[in-house]
């Protein structure tokens, strides 16, 4: 298993509208990369009085150009560096692009925090376990909605983590749990066969694991394309053969006055070179990338970009696979001195 940094690049003001997509939550705990990108870019495209470029958003309120303070309106066009196909949480196999649209429209149940090895409450109120971790309670936030109008609540959240346990990925992640029981309408209990100290952490699970509402997964295949989450934006469209994501702001949103932006949209583009030009010709506000050569690329054809990286311990997962059939890897101590060296 390796992690890889990933760049995000923010187009000059000048072709960008302003807008926010979060707030930045550093004085209650660490904002997730996603969070943390769009405070950048609030303060990047904060001089910009109405839109201009790719984005054609409208801001509702003049800029303030001297306090940076973020302004309402503004429609942001992102590219990812790969296409998604299909967006059911339980069952989806995200890679950096797919969580970039999964964070923008659910919520998960707890947040990364600035200390590594706490995780805290988000979509939910609490999570508490038991003296020897076997057994987590979680109590969920009040007066939260999805997308659909629906509340959240602990069956809700009991059919999400029942169906993790069946995806096809997430299987694997937690096959530890062999039971989760809804104790009252806002409380699921969720027993484990063995302790499990870092659960908190598992329920944000690098933003992979987004609470989707019961519409969507009782859905069958459509699970796959219409999206339900209680996120800052809601779905406007989906088109599985581009991949493009379409989505507008969620108006009854639990964090309230919140989020800045009137929409957010997606466009997968495979090829380094194209997301660059279109930062450098306006027609994309926001470009994401992985690769050192496009950050070179970046710096100099576009040296008016904001450039964000990611944090330590916000990387993405890749896996490896050795063939342990043929040396030198058929040997345990070439394996074991492999692993300790990376």
């Amino acid at each position: 298993m390796q992690h890889q940094r990933h760049t995000n690049v923010v187009a000059p003001a000048s072709a960008s509208s302003g807008g926010n997509v979060r707030e930045n939550t550093a004085a209650r705990h660490k904002a997730p990369f996603f969070i943390a990108l769009f405070t950048v870019l609030a303060l990047a495209v904060a001089a910009c009085g109405g839109s201009s470029g790719g984005s054609k958003g409208t801001s509702k309120t003049p800029s303030d150009t001297t306090s940076g303070k973020p302004q309402y309106g503004g429609t942001l066009t992102y590219s990812v560096e790969a296409k998604t196909t299909a967006f059911c949480p339980p069952r989806g196999q995200f890679a950096i692009a797919a969580i970039m649209v999964v964070s923008a429209i659910y919520d998960t149940l707890t947040q990364p925090t600035q200390d590594p090895n706490v995780y805290a409450p988000y979509l939910a109120k609490s999570v508490t376990g038991n003296a020897d971790n076997t057994e987590w309670t979680i109590v969920v936030r009040p007066g939260v909605k999805f997308h659909d109008g629906t509340p959240l609540d602990g069956a809700a959240v009991k059919q999400n983590i029942d169906e993790w346990k069946k995806g096809i990925l997430l299987n694997f992640v937690y096959g530890n749990i062999f039971a989760t029981t809804v104790t009252a309408p806002d409380t699921v209990v969720v027993k484990t066969t063995k302790p499990w100290v870092d659960f908190p952490a598992f329920l944000w699970t690098s933003g992979r694991v987004g609470i989707a509402a019961p519409a969507q997964l009782n859905a069958g295949a459509a699970c796959d394309t219409n999206l339900i989450g209680t996120g800052p934006f809601k779905l406007k469209s989906f088109d599985p053969t581009t991949g493009d994501v379409s989505t507008v702001k969620n108006p009854d949103y639990w964090r309230k006055g919140l989020p800045y932006l009137d929409g957010l949209n997606f466009k997968p583009n495979e090829e380094s070179e194209s997301r660059i030009t279109g930062i450098q010709g306006g027609d994309l506000d926001i470009t994401h990338s992985s690769g050192g050569k496009d950050l070179n690329e970046i710096k100099s054809k576009a040296p008016n970009a904001t450039i964000v990286a990611e944090p330590d311990g916000r990387m993405e997962i890749s896996h490896q696979l050795n063939n342990v059939e043929r040396p030198p890897l058929d040997d345990l101590d070439a394996r074991k001195t492999i692993a300790l060296a990376v």
